[in-house]
């Protein structure tokens, strides 16, 4: 089968977040199947470096160091980043289209997307879409609602209820998204795929700690991830104050990029609570090494989203062994809290829960342990490659 997946963004933009890598992940899943996967995708989060060695509507092969077979063309876009405005992705997919047997579209809001379902209907080529928890109702009203409201009844239902199949990552997202929008679209539920093989060998636990000067035995809580008004680190910072009394020396590792200036609202919480000096920013990092490095060398993965549709950084906290506490919005939690694999919370305004859990798992290393152990079997279990594998199998047949 010839695929063509459609995205606004594709590694190694790893700014944009946990999609990148779910792309990139699905890509090579697709490939050892003997499937033919290309990519159509703009340079929106690439570095410099990155944009100067692309050569725009041209296929180009997949770099070496991805590991991935395919071809990706480029095309440029116009104006407000978060929209991708790319007509010539339009006219590309409508001379290219009828080359593959159906389309994967990771995205809702952005022009590419909405440009390939519209020629997909028109030339009747199968489709599905992939929201990356993009059509919560919370996300839909964090930024630009009216719009969004406005351009959900004129376009993007019936993009909705038109495609294939709806890709969701959890049986969370699935549920919540489709008694929101009370469409009849034909859903699907598809894991997102964090390889266990990516985390066969850690980093020796210590640098990250020697890097940032945090004490070889000082408590340390990790977000890891980009800094958004969504991930809920100000509950993070809440609780880190709230613990002072009995773990004066924990720190909170922020490690990540920021994303339209909110660092600013973060620093200024820890100000607030008074443990500023406690908060260490790393700005964006690679996940390998300095991502695992960070895993490794702390106690505790906390993520209080107010929304999140999966959770890749979760899933890649449990695959080195480390303790998860996250709030009941993210999208894996019931999962995850039924399997015993991590803490999951309620987030409450005196953020008790969330402080609790923490001092529980702060006071015993044996639990810590424990939990870790079982949330690395459980992440490989239901999110490596291998277990995702037969789930698109499934999807594939309904084509």
């Amino acid at each position: 089968m010839k695929i063509l997946q459609v995205c606004p963004a594709f590694y190694p933009a790893i700014s944009i977040g946990g999609p990148i890598f779910t792309i990139l992940s699905l890509q090579r899943l697709l490939a050892t199947k003997n499937h033919i996967v290309d990519v159509l995708s703009t340079p929106l989060g690439l570095s410099q470096k990155d944009r100067a060695s692309i050569v725009y509507n041209k296929p180009m092969t997949m770099p070496v160091t991805m590991s991935v077979p395919g071809v990706i063309t480029y095309q440029h876009f116009y104006g407000y980043p978060h929209f991708t405005f790319s007509p010539q992705s339009f006219w590309w997919l409508f001379k290219n289209i009828e080359k593959y047997d159906m389309l994967i579209l990771h995205g809702v809001w952005n022009f590419p997307i909405l440009a390939a379902a519209l020629v997909c209907r028109i030339k009747k080529v199968p489709y599905f879409v992939v929201p990356h928890g993009t059509l919560y109702k919370e996300t839909i009203e964090l930024r630009s609602a009216l719009l969004k409201k406005t351009f959900l009844k004129l376009y993007v239902e019936r993009m909705l209820v038109g495609a294939k199949r709806i890709l969701f990552t959890t049986r969370d997202e699935r549920d919540k998204v489709t008694n929101f929008l009370q469409l009849d679209f034909s859903s699907f539920v598809l894991p997102n795929i964090v390889r266990s093989a990516e985390f066969k060998q850690l980093p020796v636990r210590g640098e990250f700690r020697r890097h940032y000067s945090i004490p070889a035995d000082a408590p340390v809580l990790l977000h890891y991830g980009r800094i958004s008004r969504k991930k809920g680190i100000e509950f993070s910072i809440q609780a880190l104050a709230k613990l002072s009394s009995e773990f004066p020396d924990a720190v909170l590792a922020v490690v990540g990029g920021d994303e339209e200036g909110y660092r600013a609202v973060i620093e200024r919480c820890a100000k607030d609570w008074g443990v500023q000096h406690r908060v260490i920013f790393t700005a964006m990092v690679e996940r390998k090494p300095m991502g695992m490095q960070a895993m490794v060398d702390a106690d505790i993965f906390v993520l209080p989203s107010l929304s999140e549709n999966f959770g890749m950084a979760v899933v890649e906290a449990m695959q080195c062994g480390l303790p998860v506490v996250i709030s009941n919005n993210v999208g894996l939690a019931p999962d995850i809290g039924s399997a015993g694999a991590g803490l999951v919370v309620s987030l409450t305004p005196d953020n008790e829960p969330l402080a609790n859990a923490i001092a529980g798992l702060l006071r015993s290393p044996e639990e810590r342990r424990a939990l870790g152990e079982k949330g690395k079997n459980f992440a490989i279990e239901h999110y490596d490659d291998q277990a995702v594998a037969s789930i698109v199998d499934e999807l594939l047949a309904l084509v």
